[in-house]
């Protein structure tokens, strides 16, 4: 081991091309490492953390493609380099890009260079080298679209309507997406802003006594990956109702031999609320190094609790005893072992820090009182924005003031709040085209077909409920386990309407092209009106009893 690192710590860009160029995408936790350190070399640290850099990736797909040229002209290992440029051209000019294009509904609000951060990028070049070895393609589409499959391989909470003869109905396709790697098992805690967070809590984990990780069915051994959900939280879903799930869940696709989940998927929100609580801790006043890094541990030590709370949830894996519990009954076993959790790490703090926490307990009545007060507030301020900004883009979007619609919908970063916001504002813009007689049919169903694009596009990317689901779950959603507490799904009536509102904007158009003589705009209208009502119509949502009846053969 220490010879693999100190080969990282002189060429890393040698051990990572010498990765591309030889691998077929088995992990290598010496090549994660290895292009950890060039990240690290662009992006020093500093006492305010990391400043990530919107263009890291495309700096160290540079530095790496300057590298192979000299490797390639002065080292023997390096004489056939083909796989290595491959690799490198595929990874940052095509796979990257694409997923960004691929995703560009469910992740539009990710900044440039927030995904493409050294363990995801890592995970692409594993799913692009691993399609160079499997195929005999040298299409660059195809290889990209074929890795980014491979990438896509996680949904969450997302319950599945059973249909006719047991059938299941699945994900679509731009509903999976790739957690962003925080923490792997055998290469450590990734470079980047959450750097110093994650790595302390992972070893406090670790640390912990066997009797409370027993408590919440958790083995640091398992975790083999701890991640960000890269997907906004949205707090109007259902799913933010489960109790927990603003904290994160194991990953319920991703099991070993031995029946244990492996990945710990953690929400972006919670864990940018973590990490913001050493500044607000130290307000404006004076600041010193020691209270510094005891605000940043106090973060570290929640963060670890949020991960035993989310694996209380659900167990070890899909046979463990919680999967069979109600909630009522799990709900106060967490809570128990999460204080019991906090308490064991108040003793084990030197004596200035735990008395510190121990008179913030006795003032907020709960151990770590304010790290946990404040994450809850922020939290707390956020699901207001989003109700208040959804509200009013709603509003503005019927007035026909799609700009200011737009904004507001911006203001949100859950992809449901844009894409309804603009297929409202389409489908008024056809009615106010609409209104200006049979000329302007055409344009407004111009509208309308983008409208149904929009309704098409949020349906598969998950801003949408999915259609299956009214009928196979009667329009509820649940919370736990099959069977188990569910809840009125609010996202069926959305859907309802957007659809109604389509359906009867198409009609409008072809009765009034037809009368004003326009007969193919009356034509068109009607054709989109019957392709969209046969695609509605399969759903048979009408023989679900509480949800409003659209049908569109009627």
């Amino acid at each position: 081991m220490a010879d693999v690192n100190a080969a990282v710590t002189k060429d890393p860009a040698a051990v990572v091309l010498g990765y591309l160029n030889f691998s077929s995408g088995a992990f290598d936790p010496a090549a994660w490492r290895a292009l950890d350190a060039l990240y690290a070399t662009l992006e020093p640290a500093s006492a305010a953390g990391v400043d990530e850099r919107p263009d890291a990736a495309a700096a160290v797909a540079d530095l790496l493609g300057r590298r192979l040229d000299e490797l390639a002209a002065g080292s023997a290992a390096f004489r056939d380099a083909g796989q290595a440029r491959a690799a490198l051209r595929l990874l940052f000019a095509r796979t990257l890009p694409d997923y960004r294009r691929f995703h560009a509904d469910l992740l539009e609000h990710q900044p440039p260079g927030a995904l493409e951060r050294p363990w995801f990028v890592m995970a692409a070049a594993q799913a692009v080298l691993a399609e160079l070895a499997a195929s005999d393609a040298v299409e660059d589409d195809a290889v990209s679209a074929r890795a980014i499959d491979r990438l896509n391989d996680y949904v969450g909470w997302r319950p599945v309507a059973v249909l006719e003869n047991g059938r299941l109905s699945q994900p679509y396709r731009h509903e999976r997406v790739r957690p962003v790697p925080l923490h792997v098992a055998g290469a450590g805690a990734a470079h980047g802003r959450y750097h110093d967070l994650v790595g302390p809590a992972v070893e406090i984990l670790t640390a912990a006594p066997e009797h409370l990780l027993r408590q919440a069915d958790f083995d640091p051994d398992a975790l083999e990956e701890l991640a960000i959900d890269p997907r906004a939280f949205d707090f109007l879903h259902p799913a933010a109702s489960r109790p927990n799930y603003l904290f994160g869940l194991w990953d319920p696709a991703r099991i070993d031999q031995q029946g244990r989940y492996r990945r710990m998927v953690v929400q972006q929100a919670t864990l940018d609320g973590i990490l913001s609580w050493p500044m607000r801790a130290a307000g404006d006043g004076p600041r010193s190094a020691e209270l510094d890094a005891e605000f940043r541990w106090e973060a570290a030590a929640v963060l670890a609790g949020v991960v035993l709370m989310a694996s209380g949830l659900s167990g070890h894996g899909p046979g463990a005893r919680q999967a069979a519990l109600p909630l009522a009954e799990l709900l106060p076993r967490i809570a128990g072992y999460r204080d019991e959790f906090y308490r064991w790490l108040l003793g084990t703090l030197p004596p200035r820090h735990r008395a510190r926490l121990e008179a913030e307990a006795t003032r907020q009545r709960q151990p770590f009182g304010g790290v946990r007060r404040h994450i809850n507030a922020v939290l707390a301020g956020r699901r207001a924005g989003q109700v208040e900004s959804v509200a009013l883009a709603a509003v503005c979007a019927r007035l026909g003031r799609s700009a200011a619609a737009e904004r507001l919908a911006a203001a949100v970063p859950a992809a449901s709040a844009r894409l309804f916001a603009r297929l409202t504002s389409r489908v008024v813009a056809a009615q106010g085209r609409l209104r200006r007689g049979p000329g302007a049919a055409d344009a407004a169903a111009t509208e309308l077909d983008a409208a149904t694009d929009l309704l098409f596009r949020a349906v598969e990317c998950g801003a949408a409920v999915d259609p299956w689901n009214i009928l196979g779950l009667s329009g509820q959603f649940p919370l736990h386990e099959p069977g188990g507490e569910s809840l009125p799904d609010p996202r069926v009536d959305d859907l309802v309407h957007a659809v109604d509102s389509i359906l009867s904007g198409y009609a409008a158009v072809s009765r009034q092209a037809a009368l004003g003589g326009a007969s193919a705009a009356a034509a068109r209208a009607a054709a989109a009106l019957e392709r969209l009502a046969v695609w509605w119509d399969r759903f048979a949502t009408t023989t679900v009893s509480g949800v409003p009846h659209v049908s569109g053969r009627e």
